[in-house]
């Protein structure tokens, strides 16, 4: 493990290892990098600090009940959400998830607005069994995708300015539940009422 240091922001990466992380009191606000080869637990909440941008291209597990906010995330790693825990992600931009997710916590994810795109492109994806809580951004579903491929068995939760858009006239787009709270939107796209598409349009 590494620390850099940059006017007052420290940096920290983790290289060929196993590590646990137990030290609630950590507010650094660079990034945190975690290579391939490393494979890090949070066992409490905030264990990375304030970090700026989380970087995994290894192992990242948060334990039962751990929360940890992060203001963006890389790389192609897989980070394992267990039971009760929630990664907090805020930025004011589009998100493309190429992380593998797993586990049954919570991805809570603020965007800054409904413009801007959630969605998820490591062809490696599988279902997600945990939930995925959208605020102030949209997501779409279809057919043959990799974010419809995460989503499938994902409880989606859309909380204010929060936007599912259902894209595309053929095959059917399946989530684990869908839950809209106050604010939030659903929209079917690219489908004409009293057409052959509205007919079979599905959301499972």
């Amino acid at each position: 493990m590494t620390d850099s240091t940059q006017g007052s922001s420290h940096s920290i990466t983790f290289s060929n290892g196993t590590f646990t992380v137990a030290n609630e009191g950590n507010n650094y606000s660079g990034q945190t990098s975690v290579n391939n080869g490393a494979n890090v637990t949070l066992a409490t909440s905030n264990a990375f600090g304030q970090t700026s941008t989380l970087k995994v291209d290894g192992t990242v597990v948060l334990d039962k009940q751990v929360q940890q906010a992060i203001g963006g995330l890389s790389g192609s790693g897989t980070i394992t959400l267990n039971d009760g825990s929630v990664l907090s992600l805020s930025q004011n931009q589009d998100l493309t998830v190429s992380n593998l997710l797993t586990g049954n916590g919570t991805f809570d994810v603020t965007l800054g607005g409904v413009g801007n795109k959630l969605l998820f492109s490591n062809e490696n994806a599988t279902a997600f069994g945990g939930t995925i809580r959208l605020t102030s951004g949209s997501v779409t579903l279809e057919s043959n995708n990799v974010t419809q491929e995460v989503l499938q068995s994902s409880a989606l939760v859309l909380n204010n300015a929060g936007l599912l858009n259902v894209n595309g006239s053929n095959g059917s787009r399946a989530l684990g539940s869908l839950t809209l709270n106050e604010g939030s939107s659903l929209v079917f796209s690219s489908i004409e009422m009293g057409s052959d598409a509205a007919e079979t349009a599905q959301l499972s």
